[in-house]
């Protein structure tokens, strides 16, 4: 056994179990000693008992030892691995910005996410701003430019919003049709801006007054606007049908003819552009939900949904009325160059795209469906139900789901990396997928084939400790030979299932006053996004009054209502 190489004896250790290992480390003393002594195998240990990947590591405090001779404190993965199952009930530290003032809403935001850091734009009552946020975990929001356009916007409530370049250019789209671009100064502080600033140019659709619900930046100086019939229904006789657009930047014209479904009935719903640099931003995917008869006729969501449910979750329509997903080509001679059927009556308002070819989407029954934009017959992998329990909740990283509401649907605010994926409910609670682990991309590839298509099962939001007090016994056993202990965590069972975070408050509906009427009417409900940043989450989530009060030091405008904030969530370790 001596006479083995180390690596060797590393690779035997390593496909071991850890009650495999202690077995071993009972045979003799080098067994003992080399497993001891081997902090990478540990470190894969680790890795492998939480969902055999780095995606739950991060979240465990990490112990810290200093080995002779060496200044730095290296990570001590067997202690890790040894104490207490690893679970320390960790906690995200959060950043709430919630705007220049009390008064200051946010209605929407959009971030960049780069290799330096993230930069977000950021749209509320009074002000459009570009914050940035470094990706150092230490880093702390900073306003980068922020200008006043309350007074050349008049009654228009930005709900939609991009940052355009480096420059300081902000695409907004209006809740009334209305697309503008401002070029916004460098501030100097978080103060309300003393800057008052005119839209360097707008385009309006005549005859279409649907909001501009999305805004996004595509290659060769473009942006994908889509003005969406259903994100505001407020029973006003809106003008026009969802139609998609794309606009050249520079000269702030349509380079194509607005697009849409072909089909009567059919309105868009969202839009994600599938274009690289290689076709110059030409190419995008829509999806589109057939309207019910209440939705057609009335403009008020369908009385038979839940109260806040999104417009094109509705559900309650004909079989036969299934969503689609529409592929846009502006090169073609007619932009739509195809059209295929989800499989179901509803879409959640956002499509997300990763790795160039794999479509992601949400319905009001299916929380994740994963297609091939090259193999689009069916969905190459599902999600079909999240479980709705919450016991033994309490070591979430976030709040407790069981302070919150219950989600509406369970149709998710979807976001995703190259590998891994976040989903956010109407109820603000927040699940990560491990994409190469849950999706078969352990080994590199991109084909659908080695997608995996087993049906996730239900499972609880919380983890389960083990019985006893087994990996201390393995702890022991490494110095005492003999002692055996019992399995504390099952691998299998965890395998690509999602890893709860718990609820970020969601966003509450932002109001409208009429000129002459003191009563409020409802206006535009925020969508609960989230996003993934360097390690970091980002979301747009609600702040009740006292605590809109503390994220304002001066206290000198007391808040009387909820508002909404951008929140920045990151882990937080004991002794970091």
């Amino acid at each position: 056994m001596e006479a083995l190489p180390a690596d060797a004896l590393h690779c035997i250790l390593a496909s071991l179990g850890y009650r495999d290992l202690l077995a071993a480390s009972s045979a003799c003393r080098h067994l003992r000693t080399a497993a001891a002594a081997d902090s990478e195998l540990w470190r894969n240990m680790c890795w492998r008992r939480w969902h055999r990947s780095s995606l739950n590591a991060p979240l465990f405090t990490l112990p810290r030892q200093q080995l002779d001779g060496d200044q730095h404190l290296r990570p001590d993965y067997r202690s890790l691995f040894t104490s207490g199952n690893g679970w320390v009930a960790p906690r995200f530290a959060l950043q709430r910005y919630a705007g220049s003032s009390p008064r200051d809403e946010l209605l929407a935001l959009q971030p960049s996410i780069g290799e330096d850091g993230t930069t977000i734009a950021v749209s509320s009552r009074r002000e459009l701003r570009i914050l940035e946020l470094g990706s150092c975990p230490s880093a702390r929001l900073q306003v980068l430019r922020a200008a006043n356009v309350q007074q050349d916007s008049g009654q228009e409530s930005w709900i939609s919003v991009a940052s355009i370049g480096s420059e300081g250019l902000v695409a907004a789209g209006g809740a009334s049709g209305c697309l503008a671009a401002f070029q916004l100064p460098e501030a100097a502080s978080g103060a309300p801006s003393p800057h008052s600033v005119a839209a360097t140019a707008t385009l309006a659709a005549p005859g279409n007054s649907c909001a501009i619900s999305q805004l996004h930046v595509m290659p060769g100086q473009r942006l994908a606007a889509l003005r969406d019939r259903l994100a505001v229904q407020d029973g006003t006789a809106q003008q026009g049908h969802s139609a998609l657009g794309v606009i050249d930047v520079p000269t702030w014209q349509h380079v194509a003819p607005s697009m849409a479904d072909v089909l009567d009935g059919y309105e868009l719903a969202a839009v994600v552009p599938a274009g690289n640099a290689g076709n110059a931003g030409n190419e995008l995917v829509a999806g589109s939900v057939k309207l019910s008869d209440h939705q057609a006729i009335s403009g008020w969501p369908c009385t038979r949904c839940s109260l806040g449910m999104r417009g094109s979750l509705c559900f309650h329509k004909s079989p036969a009325s299934s969503a689609a997903l529409c592929m846009f080509d502006l090169r073609a001679q007619q932009p739509m160059v195809a059209r295929y059927s989800t499989h179901h009556r509803s879409l959640y308002p956002h499509l997300e795209l990763v790795r160039d070819h794999f479509l992601l989407t949400s319905h009001a029954g299916v929380p994740v469906a994963v297609w091939d934009r090259r193999q689009m017959n069916a969905p190459v992998y599902e999600v079909h139900r999240l479980s709705g329990e919450t016991a033994s909740a309490g070591g979430l990283p976030l709040d407790d789901p069981v302070e919150y509401e219950l989600p509406t649907s369970q149709a998710l605010h979807l976001s995703a990396t190259s590998d891994m994926l976040l989903g956010r409910a109407d109820n603000g609670m927040c699940w990560v997928w491990d994409l190469s682990e849950c999706l078969g991309w352990q080994d590199g590839s991109r084909q659908a084939g080695s997608w995996l298509h087993t049906a996730q099962q239900p499972r609880d939001w919380a983890w389960t400790q083990p019985p006893g007090d087994e990996p201390a016994a393995l702890e022991a056993a490494l110095d005492s030979p003999g002692t055996d202990c019992d399995e504390g965590h099952c691998d299998d069972e965890c395998s690509g299932q999602p890893l709860p975070l718990g609820c970020i408050p969601p966003p509450f509906e932002v109001w409208r006053v009429s000129q002459g009427d003191d009563t409020a009417q409802p206006h535009w409900l925020p969508p609960p996004a989230a996003w993934l940043a360097h390690n970091r989450l980002l979301a747009l989530g609600g702040l009740e009054p006292d605590e809109l009060q503390d994220a304002f030091s001066s206290g000198r405008q007391k808040a009387k209502w909820p508002c909404n904030a951008l929140i920045v969530a990151s882990l937080h370790r004991e002794g970091r």
